[in-house]
């Protein structure tokens, strides 16, 4: 019986001595010292000692805490603030380690294969149409018969289109499977300057720019074309090498301006030169 009661006494005496441990409070006064002096001096006061890592706790960085009379729980809330860490006391420790990371429950975004056609008002198909998915850089072109391609979220939206042509914006909330009309422009298609590298506004080109029109050339007995655009462009000199029909002709556009190089202007019929 009475070493029952003796083993009672003890437990709870030892019971009581942990709570009291862990219920301790601390009095610090501390500007700009390491963290690791802060553990030990709460160590010193109470008993208990800190348990981390050093790769998610350092135990060097700078902290300024003053406080009287607190809970060991309080400060240690305290000099993490501000960190992914957390704390748990156990036995004689305060163990430091990260916060779990919350659960991601949003899901992707569905998204799904489009195929389509694109036309013009005629029916035919457009070859080289550009197809984007507004808001994204995802995009795709038009093949030679106006098909096309692209994987685009569930609830997307894709702009076509083509120069020459009023661009189109289609919705795929509902559709795997597109086809699209595009109409001509009203706007002037001689503000596009095609040029060797490109195309631009003819606003934007900064060299000289001269054309012929086919109002221009009056119907005559000439037997080439060189001889047709003859004195109907500033700047333009062409020049029959042979008097036979059929003989070369050399075009110079502005003179001889090449001195090691050829002066022959490069020309493109149809896209191609």
């Amino acid at each position: 019986m009475k070493k029952s009661i003796r083993r009672f006494l003890l437990t709870n005496l030892l019971l009581v001595s942990t709570l009291s441990l862990i219920s301790q409070n601390v009095t610090l006064n501390y500007e700009n010292v390491s963290l690791k002096v802060v553990f030990a001096s709460i160590k010193k006061q109470t008993g208990l000692s800190f348990s981390y890592s050093t790769q998610l706790v350092n135990p060097e960085r700078a902290v300024t805490i003053n406080v009287v009379n607190e809970p060991v729980e309080t400060v240690v809330k305290q000099l993490l603030n501000g960190t992914n860490l957390k704390f748990e006391k156990k036995d004689k420790n305060i163990l430091l380690f990260e916060k779990p990371k919350p659960i991601d429950d949003k899901k992707p975004p569905v998204s799904k294969k489009i195929t389509g056609l694109v036309t013009d008002e005629k029916g035919d198909p457009i070859i080289g149409a550009t197809i984007v998915e507004i808001g994204t850089n995802k995009g795709t072109v038009s093949d030679i018969n106006g098909q096309f391609s692209l994987e685009t979220a569930n609830a997307g939206q894709l702009k076509v289109s083509y120069l020459g042509y009023e661009s189109l914006t289609v919705s795929v909330s509902d559709k795997s499977l597109l086809k699209v009309s595009l109409n001509q422009t009203s706007k002037n298609l001689e503000e596009i300057i095609v040029i060797g590298y490109g195309s631009l506004k003819k606003k934007d080109i900064t060299g000289a720019v001269s054309s012929i029109k086919t109002n221009d050339l009056q119907k005559s007995s000439v037997v080439s074309v060189g001889q047709l655009m003859s004195g109907k462009a500033a700047g333009l000199q062409i020049m029959q090498n042979f008097a036979q029909p059929g003989g070369d002709i050399s075009f110079l556009i502005r003179g001889a301006a090449s001195v090691g190089a050829g002066n022959n202007p490069l020309i493109i019929i149809d896209g191609f030169p």
